[in-house]
């Protein structure tokens, strides 16, 4: 008899929507501005660190079987430290929830809701994420596997028809790759994409695929890296890198160029706010479900459904306050800052501690 839980298969579509969706929707915009048609060279250099940060918490996770991270942290913390590190784990969560609805709401009011308020988006989506959660993990999973099905269906439908009107030369000339403009504050954005697997350290307990769990994340994490890459080149191939850094969502107006003559719009984008809802309130059930389970763990509670409407009644009255497009790229610097020291440095150096490490521990 299988256990409950969280199929491979699941697993597979929450890591690949987490690590596409929860990346900048303005990444495109800005790494045309400042890298020009070069930028597939720093989405390379993410993915690849990603892939390894992923193989870390795979092992890390393996290593203790039943527990999330909040539990075995100080293991390799102490009890101190591991303290100050779950506590920052729960607002880079919370943080991360609030800058992605910041940056879809963005979107969406620019294509289509200009004079709609925000706090009709915000009512139509958190009641919606705090019923998710308190049905529990393995119902939201089970949606996220429905809501991944459409979602794939979308990006082929966005995607594939954009490469008839690309031109490959658009890439050209390679020149010297535009390494000069890859250090400095430009190094730090590696650090912000692909972030998915930050969610293994809460769900592995729950993940049944235990055998395949490496393999499966790997793929996942290619898949959201095929994607963001594609909505990076395909505005350069479309409109060429002097254009497509002009624009705000480069990818949305790309987008735009596909007509669609059997449906009763002429533009797909049409849909685009309902399908930005959808992808919201995914990765706000991620959000909220990992920032509660931290806190539970911070504050020794069991009332993990309490924390729920508290996560989700403070992330409701945060997103009441939009953000400028400024602000959005301000708080993405930051966010890799703070990303980069907790989801990459320590879990590394808690990986390097298990070498030495013989026995397992719990």
């Amino acid at each position: 008899m299988t256990k409950p839980g969280i199929s491979g298969l699941q697993w597979f579509v929450i890591l690949a929507v987490t690590s596409i969706a929860m990346g900048p929707l303005r990444f495109p915009a800005y790494l045309s501005q400042q890298m020009d048609q070069h930028g597939w060279i720093l989405l390379l250099l993410a993915l690849a660190i990603s892939l390894w940060n992923t193989y870390v918490a795979v092992r890390l996770s393996s290593r203790h079987p039943g527990a999330e991270i909040a539990e075995w942290s100080r293991l390799y913390l102490g009890k101190f430290l591991s303290a100050v590190y779950i506590g920052c784990i729960a607002i880079y969560f919370f943080i991360w929830g609030y800058l992605t609805f910041g940056e879809h709401w963005l979107l969406v009011s620019y294509l289509q809701l200009k004079y709609t308020p925000v706090y009709t988006i915000v009512l139509l989506v958190m009641p919606v994420v705090l019923y998710m959660v308190w049905k529990g993990t393995e119902a939201w999973a089970r949606l996220f596997l429905l809501l991944g099905f459409v979602m794939a269906v979308w990006l082929l439908s966005i995607n594939l028809p954009q490469l008839r009107n690309i031109n490959v030369t658009n890439l050209l000339p390679l020149g010297n790759l535009g390494l000069p403009n890859l250090f400095g504050k430009n190094i730090l954005t590696i650090f912000y994409l692909f972030k998915g697997f930050a969610v293994l350290y809460f769900l592995s307990p729950l993940i049944q695929s235990d055998k395949n769990l490496l393999r499966l994340s790997a793929a996942a994490t290619v898949t959201a890296g095929a994607e963001v890459m594609l909505s990076y080149l395909l505005p350069i191939m479309v409109f060429g890198y002097e254009t497509a850094k002009t624009f705000t969502f480069p990818y949305q107006e790309s987008m735009e160029t596909v007509p669609f003559l059997l449906l009763p719009f002429e533009k797909l984008s049409f849909l685009a706010p309902l399908f930005f809802v959808l992808v919201n309130i995914m990765i706000l059930i991620v959000c909220v479900t990992c920032c509660s389970q931290a806190l539970c763990r911070l504050f020794n509670t069991r009332r993990i459904k309490r924390m729920y409407v508290i996560v989700t009644v403070l992330m409701s009255l945060a997103f009441l306050r939009t953000l400028t497009v400024n602000e959005v790229d301000q708080l993405v610097y930051i966010t890799a800052l703070i990303f980069g020291a907790i989801f990459v440095l320590i879990p590394n150096y808690m990986w390097i501690v298990t070498l030495f490490r013989k026995e397992k521990t719990r």
